[in-house]
């Protein structure tokens, strides 16, 4: 049952250098939701953090957010880390 309303849903999240979006990637990925994580960092300096995303289906865009991809979600989520 999808309670959240969320199962299909386009997400993007858009900070990935705290814990906060790992845990609302996994979270939104339990959730049914489709991935896009964007950060400034570029993927080398992501790595660690893409690590702990092992297993979850995601686009990454890093180096950046281009405004398309805002455009493009049905959700964005603000990561505060």
């Amino acid at each position: 049952m999808d309670r959240a309303g969320l199962t299909g849903k386009r997400v993007l999240v858009a900070g990935l250098g705290g814990k906060t979006g790992v845990s609302a990637a996994r979270l939104l990925s339990r959730l049914g939701c489709s991935l896009v994580l964007a950060d400034n960092k570029s993927a080398e300096a992501l790595a660690p953090v893409l690590r702990e995303l092992e297993g979850i289906d995601f686009t990454l865009q890093a180096g950046g957010m281009p405004a398309e991809l805002a455009a493009a979600a049905d959700l964005i989520l603000l990561s505060p880390g």
